[in-house]
């Protein structure tokens, strides 16, 4: 699969924007990719250590539950760096929406836990529909 890498030209306080994208086959190898490219474009931004680990963390977690419940062919990962903000968002094709508000809380539940660790750690979650499924996005502050 290629990756997708843009650059505005455009600056906005003090700031370049960065986007990247990255198409994944529905493959159990899907999350370490997204996480390698993670890493290695956020890096290559400049973004702290802690900023780079945690973002890394909740890409693991979105790439996961798009491959383990989506079902689709493909997920898309894309990430966006503007204005001290980071969104990170999976697209899936299921038309499916996740209430990314409710952990689970059942007794020896061994699901559920991945969206509490994104609430955590950035300070919006969301899903939104779009014409080909889905979007699962996390903002985070940089």
């Amino acid at each position: 699969m290629k990756t997708t890498t843009h650059q505005s030209m455009r600056p906005q306080r003090n700031c370049v924007p960065h986007a990247t994208s990255l198409p994944l086959d529905h493959t159990p190898q899907a999350p370490h990719r997204a996480r390698h490219h993670t890493s290695t474009t956020l890096r290559g931004w400049g973004l702290s250590p802690a900023v780079v680990d945690d973002a890394v963390l909740i890409v693991s977690e979105l790439v996961t539950n798009a491959y383990l419940h989506a079902r689709t062919e493909t997920v898309g990962l894309e990430l966006l760096l503007d204005a001290g903000q980071l969104v990170i968002s999976a697209h899936d094709g299921s038309p499916t929406p996740i209430d990314v508000t409710t952990p689970c809380h059942t007794p020896g539940c061994e699901h559920g836990r991945g969206l509490g660790i994104i609430r955590t750690l950035a300070h919006a979650v969301g899903c939104s529909p779009t014409a080909t499924g889905k979007t699962v996005w996390a903002l985070m502050a940089v």
